[in-house]
């Protein structure tokens, strides 16, 4: 991120500079292709687990990237923390829409709460097009699915902490991760 949308390095915002990374595999069994369609980092783990035949993780969110089936869905993306909060969803379509709450207080708070793109036209999200009326929908999508991840990660729990053995906290201490 150059000051594209007013910020220099990655993490405040979720445009598309920041979004749209490139996933490449290769190795046996792996064909040489390039695929289009938007996908999510939770969808790294599935597919590498199907390219090594393991079978996939319970609670995986995601999807094997180059097996039969992928449907159209929704991509999602999220940031957290103390300098940012935001949502984005994003159809295959192209439309996207991005949400900035103000629940808490952040140190780069977005200037608008709401904003929408057709990356179809606008693919440097340049023009918002916030308050379109047919971007409601948009708006209530990502409401939705927001709500829909919330409730997974509480019927999931916290995966607490654990003590590890005096050779694991030496050999991380020794890789400078110290207390």
């Amino acid at each position: 991120e150059f000051f594209e949308h007013g910020h220099l390095q990655h993490g405040m915002t979720l445009h598309e500079e920041i979004l749209r990374v490139p996933l490449i595999l290769a190795g046996p069994g792996v064909p040489a292709r390039r695929l289009a369609r938007p996908a999510m980092l939770c969808d790294v783990a599935p597919t590498l687990l199907a390219r090594l035949g393991l079978a996939p993780l319970e609670h995986a969110q995601g999807l094997d990237l180059l097996g039969p089936d992928w449907p159209a869905r929704p991509i999602w993306a999220e940031v957290d923390d103390r300098f940012v909060h935001q949502y984005a969803l994003r159809s295959e379509d192209g439309a996207k829409a991005l949400h900035a709450p103000a629940e808490r207080a952040r140190m780069f708070p977005r200037p608008k709460a709401w904003e929408h793109y057709d990356l179809t036209q606008d693919p440097h999200e340049t023009r918002d097009l916030w308050p379109a009326p047919a971007l409601q929908l948009r708006r209530a999508l990502l409401e939705r699915e927001r709500a829909r991840l919330e409730e997974l990660g509480a019927s999931l729990g916290t995966a607490g902490s654990g003590a590890l053995d005096d050779a694991t906290e030496d050999e991380l201490s020794g890789l400078g991760y110290n207390d």
